[in-house]
């Protein structure tokens, strides 16, 4: 049932104004703070039940289940807010969020964006920088994630356009930086490099915690979009910052250099990346030979882009034997990375000849991945599609090939993340046909498309060949 008594002239800003000032200095103060929320639907619990320490005498309402409720009915009855009692959330119409915004003086709109960046950033959950065997992976908080989202979006477009710079400077760079993982583990690699961006922008300090790490993730999804030189030039700004706050030998330092030897190994410099691999390694083995797990697993990475799969497969197992599991315990895990371990155990089978056992793991990647990111799913569902596609190419199952060709060009139609798919898939797709017996307009049509797609792609690193190898750089060598 929707609450609210009087309706307001939706195109009336003077309405509003007087409605406005008619209110209470509780319900007043809410309205001020719904201003900065998304006005689509606030869930009261995210304000009325957030770990906040907001100590503002006049902010103490919002604790109280009664005072809160009487200022929410308050609001109502004035039809500032539309209440939804089901399900506990609040709905503000843009022309009176606008009014409000209007009606705050510059120290006041940086009272309140400061005060809902405080409840956001308790709200959100805190991941993204957590040490272990996840990573810091935030996949167990995702629901909680998407309904903080859209506020923290919104805060972006109101400090955009509203030009607040808020006095938690630090606070709210870092949960533009935590929604920016979120996006990232959720397979959206070009929205979140506009969060991190975004919050890079912001006069931070470069010298602390948060710069670095964040610095590291936007690497991260860099490689996730085939900019592996734009990943290191990330990771040694990383480095820079770790180097500025921790000791030479320490653990986060060895964290950076897997990183970095990761966007090496992508470029195809593994010479070099065994060099950081080796420093970190000795990081490790003089701290915690116990927590060299990811160490090991790029280790893998690199052994195998170089051509050792067989020292790949000893590395890759002993990264697991770190975490105490078993294979198959990995293929059952729920933990999204799991599925690029079993994506690059696949792969390794399928270097030693192994071209079966290779097949059905990269197949069951297909599934772990759906399962984490819907049926359509998205880059890493493309990408473990697409290398199965080329194992079964490669042994003449060009049928099967081509089915799977095109169900990549299917799911990757029209969407941002997926355009580097969509331009390999149909680069791919036209040899596939041609061996089939497709007419050649078949071909230069498919050709032709892929191509164009490419051309379409922003920020990347490759050419403009008319080659396979061109078309392959357009997605990470490993997609993890």
């Amino acid at each position: 049932m929707r609450e609210g008594i009087v309706d307001l002239p939706d195109d009336d800003p003077r309405a509003v104004k007087m409605a406005l000032e008619k209110l209470s200095d509780e319900a007043r103060t809410l309205q001020n703070i719904l201003a900065f929320f998304d006005p689509d639907q606030v869930l009261e619990r995210l304000i009325t039940d957030t770990k906040a320490e907001l100590d503002d005498d006049k902010l103490q309402f919002l604790f109280d289940e009664f005072d809160f409720g009487d200022a929410v009915m308050e609001l109502t009855r004035a039809a500032l807010v539309t209440r939804i009692a089901a399900s506990k959330t609040l709905s503000i119409h843009r022309l009176v969020q606008l009014s409000v915004l209007k009606q705050l003086s510059t120290n006041q709109k940086v009272y309140y964006f400061d005060t809902v960046v405080q409840i956001l950033y308790h709200d959100f959950p805190n991941t993204w920088a957590a040490k272990g065997p996840y990573q810091g992976h935030g996949y167990k908080s995702w629901e909680t994630c998407s309904v903080v989202l859209v506020h923290i979006n919104w805060l972006m477009s109101l400090s955009h356009d509203h030009k607040v710079t808020p006095n938690s400077l630090d606070t709210w760079a870092e949960l533009i930086f935590r929604a920016g993982t979120y996006l990232w583990e959720k397979e959206q690699p070009t929205l979140a490099h506009s969060f991190f961006e975004f919050g890079l922008s912001l006069k931070i300090d470069n010298n602390g915690v948060v710069a670095a790490q964040a610095f590291r993730l936007l690497g991260h999804i860099s490689l996730d979009l085939a900019r592996p030189r734009a990943a290191l030039k990330a990771y040694r700004e990383a480095l820079a910052a770790r180097q500025r706050i921790e000791k030479p030998d320490s653990p986060p330092i060895a964290d950076v250099y897997d990183s970095i030897a990761c966007s090496l190994t992508e470029i195809g410099d593994v010479v070099e990346a065994t060099k950081y691999l080796e420093r970190a390694m000795a990081i490790h083995m003089a701290h915690d030979p116990l927590k060299r797990g990811r160490t090991e697993a790029i280790r893998a990475l690199t052994f195998l882009r170089a051509g050792d799969s067989e020292r790949s497969l000893e590395a890759l197992q002993t990264c697991w034997e770190l975490q105490g599991l078993k294979q198959e315990e990995v293929e059952a895990s729920d933990y999204p990375k799991h599925s690029g371990d079993i994506a690059l155990l696949s792969r390794i089978y399928w270097m030693q000849g192994e071209k079966d056992r290779a097949q059905e793991l990269m197949s069951r990647t297909i599934s772990i991945r759906r399962g984490l990111f819907g049926q359509h799913g998205g880059p890493r569902v493309a990408d473990s599609m697409f290398q199965l596609a080329h194992m079964l190419q490669a042994r003449d199952r060009d049928v099967l090939a081509a089915k799977l060709l095109n169900e990549i060009i299917d799911i990757s139609e029209g969407a941002v993340e997926m355009r580097g798919h969509l331009a390999r898939g149909l680069w791919f797709l036209a040899g596939v046909e041609q061996k089939l017996g497709s007419p050649d307009s078949r071909y230069n049509e498919l050709r032709t498309r892929a191509r164009h797609e490419r051309s379409k792609m922003i920020g990347r690193e490759g050419g403009d060949e008319d080659a396979n190898e061109s078309f392959m750089s357009l997605i990470s060598w490993m997609l993890w």
